[in-house]
């Protein structure tokens, strides 16, 4: 948690570098990964909710900053 309350660890793939971010995340969702990848794996045991291989999430870690592309789609 930070001083402003819960965060969500984004990130495009997560690495075992990562872990003190996970440690302390209320979820993770990364752009890029699969089931068994390291972030679902981490997150299972310690309870965290986690989205890995988002493909409509694109991350600029650079500038941690995260865009998320809604497509309308029409129904019929």
């Amino acid at each position: 948690m930070s001083a402003k309350g819960p965060v969500v660890l984004v990130r495009k793939e997560n690495y075992a570098r990562d872990i003190h971010g996970m440690d302390v995340s209320k979820g993770i969702l990364t752009a890029v990964g699969g089931l068994t990848s390291h972030a679902p794996v981490v997150a299972r045991g310690h309870g965290t909710a986690c989205v890995v291989g988002a493909a409509s999430v694109s991350v600029d870690e650079s500038k941690k900053t995260g865009t998320i592309s809604m497509k309308a789609r029409s129904w019929c």
